[in-house]
């Protein structure tokens, strides 16, 4: 159990990393986030947190 636990967060630490990496990809291709769209970003991570947790 405790085996798969940090497997699990191993992988999800990898997931997250994505996330700025993504976000400065947009800001240095000129893509500025406005309000609507960060909270969009943000929606979307929190939905990704959500399926991953369901997943496992």
């Amino acid at each position: 159990m405790s085996i798969k636990s940090s497997q699990l967060v191993r992988k999800f630490n990898q997931l997250a990393l994505l996330f700025p990496i993504l976000k400065v990809k947009f800001v240095l291709s000129g893509f500025h986030f406005n309000e609507k769209a960060f909270k969009k970003y943000e929606d979307v991570k929190q939905n990704m947190f959500f399926v991953f947790y369901l997943i496992f």
